[in-house]
């Protein structure tokens, strides 16, 4: 069996990612969103910075998930009262999703969590140290979607 030193680096990011999601739907579920996992960021993240609401096949293409896997996401997260639909006023054929307030709400929690997460990283590794990994990671994630684009 391998050891975590000779994990690729797809592994890795992957292993840390695990931890921190594990950590998140913990904080989550401690303030009362037992019903929000970090499965459900594929969707809520990018609303969350959108000002007008995104369709699905926009969140599907910038999730890197497919159509009908966000179908899903979609609508249980509308069944849960986080997201609603409304008619693009640019195409009226196409349906925006946006969040709610009851989303937003959410969202300002998570994003308060993931925050208090980031300074006790920071405290832990050393603010230095974190900076730097912060910024390796903004560096590397244009350079792997390069990569993918071949």
């Amino acid at each position: 069996m391998k050891t975590i030193n000779e994990m690729r680096t797809g592994a890795l990011l992957r292993s840390a990612y695990q931890e921190v999601a594990k950590i998140i739907n913990q904080k989550m579920e401690s303030v009362g969103y037992e019903d929000i996992r970090t499965t459900h960021t594929p969707v809520l993240q990018p609303l969350y910075f959108s000002d007008s609401g995104l369709t699905a096949t926009e969140l599907a293409e910038r999730s890197g998930i497919t159509k009908q896997s966000m179908g899903e996401l979609v609508k249980y997260l509308e069944r849960q009262g986080y997201i609603h639909r409304e008619k693009s006023q640019k195409d009226l054929r196409a349906w925006l999703i946006v969040l709610t307030p009851k989303g937003i709400e959410m969202m300002n929690k998570l994003y308060g969590i993931v925050t208090e997460l980031d300074e006790e990283f920071a405290k832990k590794f050393g603010e230095e140290s974190f900076s730097d990994l912060r910024d390796k990671l903004l560096n590397f994630i244009p350079i792997v979607q390069t990569i993918n684009k071949r």
